[in-house]
């Protein structure tokens, strides 16, 4: 490849990264809070997932949901914008959705089902197993 062409090649590519660069800048500036409320690049209150400037966050009507929500990954719980991660009604969460496995629940590893710790017949990585209240 002569002189000529790498030098045009390197101008394209570092003109095409400044470019993308203010292009990313000037969106992320269209997204922000007024009143409490979170507005879309297009103005109106958030209603998907959108990175706030700190952190991405599910929202619904311009507010972080606290709640069941659908994203492309299908109906969640949701709590303060992100997947629930923990207890709600005494039925514990992972990613949104009701523990179907091993899970630490802050104090230690359970196995759970539809929320529940187990008791009762389940398959796990060592084999079929008879686990009281989560534990074999």
């Amino acid at each position: 490849m002569n002189k000529k062409l790498k030098f045009t090649l390197l101008g394209a590519i570092v003109l095409g990264a400044f470019l993308a660069k203010d292009n990313v800048k000037s969106l992320a500036a269209t997204n922000a809070y007024e009143n409490g409320i979170f507005y879309d690049e297009n103005k109106k209150p958030a209603n998907w997932w959108y990175d706030d400037g700190k952190a991405w966050y599910f929202f619904k009507n311009g507010k972080k949901l606290t709640g069941e929500g659908i994203d492309s990954n299908g109906k969640h719980q949701f709590k303060n914008g992100k997947y629930l991660q923990g207890y709600l009604n005494n039925l514990f969460y992972a990613d949104g959705n009701l523990a179907n496995w091993w899970y630490d629940d802050g104090n230690a590893w359970y196995y759970f089902k539809d929320g529940k710790k187990l008791t009762g017949y389940a398959v796990d990585g060592n084999g079929k197993r008879y686990f009281v209240n989560g534990k074999y």
